[in-house]
């Protein structure tokens, strides 16, 4: 079955109105509407990366409609911070860091993938499966953002995404292919630092 939660909170994140937390056959993925659902993660200083970063988790986009953000820490488009999405033009995976950005291969609706956003200081790295999709060279930093990263939406609430989310995570460190391609196999189990 399928929950329906208003302002549910865990371990300090405040999902918004009408987040689906699926319950299916140990599917406990969020599930999102594309229009009101999102996730605010907070705005711990640990997520104020600006050197290097990598995002990484599971996806699975129902449906294509617009920009769809999955993971948004910044302001428009972000001319600050970092932004993880799909770019509704080819459904490509977008990763945004405001001094630049980069698509990667086109999602397809109604599969799961795993997906990775790699920032090292100086190139903008895609992976898909573990299975590098674009690169980007950059010559600065993020810029330094006070804004609360969300899971599901931009800023204002807008952009919504249309479908799942599970084992995102955050890393301070930008992760190697290898390691990539380790972790998204392993699943997250509520002890992590």
């Amino acid at each position: 079955s399928i929950g329906m939660y208003d302002q549910y909170q865990y371990n300090d994140l405040d999902t918004d109105i009408r987040l689906n937390i699926s319950r299916d056959n140990n599917d406990f993925s969020l599930d999102f509407d594309g229009d009101s659902s999102n996730v605010y993660c907070g705005n711990d200083s640990s997520l104020s990366l600006t050197q290097q970063i990598t995002i990484e988790g599971w996806v699975k986009p129902t449906a294509i409609d617009g920009w769809g953000a999955i993971m948004n820490k910044g302001y428009c488009c972000p001319q600050m911070g970092y932004y993880l999405g799909i770019n509704p033009t080819g459904n490509a995976l977008r990763w945004n860091i405001g001094i630049g950005q980069t698509d990667g291969d086109s999602l397809e609706l109604g599969a799961w993938v795993h997906v990775a956003a790699v920032f090292d200081g100086s190139t903008m790295k895609t992976y898909q499966n573990g299975v590098q999709t674009a690169s980007q060279g950059v010559s600065d930093t993020i810029s330094f953002t006070t804004k609360i990263l969300k899971l599901g939406s931009q800023d204002g609430d807008n952009y919504g995404l249309n479908g799942k989310l599970d084992d995102f995570r955050v890393w301070g460190t930008a992760l190697t292919q290898a390691e990539i391609q380790e972790y998204m196999w392993t699943e997250l189990n509520g002890s992590e630092d």
